[in-house]
């Protein structure tokens, strides 16, 4: 790994450029020799020097239980995807205190709080559980927003399309499962 993070930093060199070590994070898996098991090492240190001014510093490195994004996805120590429920509950607690109609909070959560989370649930690794519970919390929001807490109202009625009379809403947990078997298609199909 030193061998790489070298050749790494001489390339960038070349270029003008040099490593962020505040950016730069490590995980090292390492084998325990008794048990034959993995586990993460925090004690593996890195040390690159920045050729500009001649200081050494080391690549902070992560713990089992530290979380790390990585092309806009929150992966944990295990390398699992990270989803974080309160987070999401802030992120609908918010468009529900907007203050804006109820049309428009409902439009606000299909346009933009959708497609936003349907990025966190387009790989085949990610919980689909996870998925069905983001749904009822965007359900109960969207009953609440349309004061019809108490109204037995079909779940159905949330992701049947707009032109048909229904909200137009995206399941989530529909969409993690088709996602995860279009991504593990496309990873059986490739070589």
């Amino acid at each position: 790994m030193k061998i790489l993070l070298k050749a790494a930093c001489d390339f960038l060199a070349e270029s003008g450029m040099s490593l962020n070590t505040e950016k730069c994070r490590t995980l090292c898996i390492s084998r325990s020799p008794r048990s034959r098991k993995t586990f993460v090492n925090p004690a593996a240190k890195f040390i690159i020097s920045d050729w500009k001014t001649g200081v050494s510093s080391e690549i902070p490195s992560l713990c089992a239980t530290d979380t790390f994004r990585f092309l806009g996805h929150t992966f944990d120590g295990e390398g699992k995807i990270h989803i974080d429920v309160e987070e999401i509950r802030s992120m609908v607690k918010s468009v529900k205190s907007a203050p804006l109609k109820p049309e428009q909070k409902v439009a606000l959560i299909r346009s933009h709080l959708l497609p936003r989370l349907q990025f966190l649930f387009s790989t085949a690794e990610v919980d689909s559980r996870r998925a069905w519970l983001i749904d009822s919390i965007i359900r109960g929001c969207v009953k609440e927003i349309l004061h019809s807490v108490k109204a037995g109202m079909c779940t159905d009625f949330f992701y049947i399309p707009s032109r048909d009379g229904g909200m137009g809403l995206t399941s989530l947990g529909e969409f993690s499962l088709f996602g995860r078997q279009k991504a593990l298609a496309k990873m059986a199909g490739s070589s």
